[in-house]
C-alpha cells in the first residue's frame, strides 16, 4: 500500500496545475496502463484519481510536514535513538501481533522505523521549536501553573486528609487513606486543562504560591477538591511546560499552521482542498487572513 501511494503521488511532480482555487490536476500520460487485473486495466490516471480520493489530504498534509521537518528540524542521533527505543518497546508489548502488522503492511522494521518513528520525532521537535520561539506568547494566552489538586467524595474526607497533611503526612498517602479519587501531585495546569473541573481550574488559576490549602467543590459538587498551588514561574518550570504544551492539541494546531505560513504551503487542486478543510483545517494556510 505504501508503494502505490508513493507511487502514485510522486505523479504530482508531472501535474499540470492552474493558479486557482479550483483547478483539478490531471496526470501527464493519465492512460497509461500500470496493473491488468481480470481483463481490465489500471491506469495511471485512474490510480490517481483513486488515491487522491481516498488518501489525497493526508498524504498532501505528510508530504508537506515532512519537507518542512527536513528544513526546520533535520533528524539527528538523539531522534534516532528515540526511534530504536520506540521500535523495541513496541516489539516487546505486542510481540507477535506487531510482526504481522508489519508483514501485513509491507514493511520491515527499519521501514517502519524510518517512515514512521523517526518522522514523529521531527514532528515533537517542530513542536518543541515552535514553542520556545514564542514560549512567553503562549505562556500569557494559556497561564500555567504548578499545582496540587486532590479530589474525594465528601468534604468530611477532604477535610481529615487535609489534617493529616497539616501535621505532616505525605500527601499521597493522606490523599490515599481518605478515598481520594484522583490524585494529581505538583502538575501543570493550564487554562485548557480538561483533567480537572472547571470550577477547580479556575480556583487554581486564581490562586498563588502564599496561599495555604483551599477546599473547592466541583461544578457539579460530585467531588471536594484541596488545591495548593506551588508555583506559576514559568521560567523555572519551562521544561515541565513545554512537555505540557506539546501534548495541547490547540498549540500544535498553532505549530502546524504557522509553518505552513511560513513556506507558502498552498493547495491548487479542488478536490485535495475540500478534503483538507475537512480533515486539516489547520494546515490550509492560504485561506488565512494576512
Amino acid at each position: 500500500m505504501k508503494t502505490i501511494q508513493k507511487i502514485a503521488f510522486s505523479l504530482v511532480t508531472v501535474i499540470a496545475l492552474a493558479g486557482c482555487s479550483d483547478a483539478v490536476t490531471k496526470v501527464k500520460d493519465a492512460q497509461n496502463t500500470l496493473v491488468t487485473i481480470a481483463g481490465e486495466n489500471l491506469t495511471k490516471g485512474s490510480l490517481y484519481a483513486f488515491m487522491k480520493k481516498s488518501t489525497g489530504a493526508s498524504t498532501v498534509n505528510s508530504m508537506a510536514l515532512k519537507k518542512i521537518s527536513e528544513k526546520e528540524v533535520p533528524v539527528n542521533e538523539d531522534m534516532k535513538k528515540k526511534a530504536k527505543e520506540t521500535l523495541a518497546n513496541y516489539k516487546k508489548l505486542y510481540g507477535d501481533s506487531f510482526a504481522s502488522y508489519l508483514k501485513r503492511m509491507n514493511l520491515s522494521e527499519e521501514q517502519y522505523m524510518n517512515n514512521y518513528l523517526v518522522p514523529s520525532q521531527q514532528a515533537q521537535k517542530l513542536s518543541e521549536k515552535y514553542i520556545n520561539a514564542h514560549y512567553a506568547t503562549i505562556v500569557k494566552k494559556y497561564q500555567p501553573v504548578q499545582a496540587t489538586v486532590l479530589s474525594f467524595p465528601t468534604a468530611k474526607d477532604a477535610r481529615e486528609a487535609l489534617a493529616e497533611i497539616k501535621k505532616g503526612t505525605a500527601v499521597e498517602k493522606a490523599a490515599k487513606a481518605h478515598k481520594a479519587s484522583n490524585k494529581f501531585i505538583k502538575q501543570i495546569f493550564t487554562l485548557d486543562s480538561k483533567q480537572i473541573d472547571s470550577l477547580v481550574r479556575n480556583a487554581v488559576q486564581s490562586q498563588d504560591e502564599k496561599m495555604n490549602w483551599t477546599m473547592v467543590r466541583s461544578s457539579d459538587g460530585a467531588s471536594f477538591n484541596l488545591i495548593k498551588v506551588h508555583s506559576k514561574d514559568s521560567n523555572t518550570l519551562k521544561n515541565e511546560i513545554i512537555k505540557i504544551f506539546k501534548k495541547d492539541d490547540k498549540i500544535t494546531s498553532d505549530s502546524t499552521a504557522y509553518f505552513f505560513k511560513k513556506y507558502q504551503f498552498h493547495v491548487y487542486d479542488k478536490g485535495i482542498y475540500d478534503a483538507m478543510k475537512s480533515d486539516y483545517p489547520q494546515s490550509l494556510v492560504q485561506d488565512a487572513k494576512k
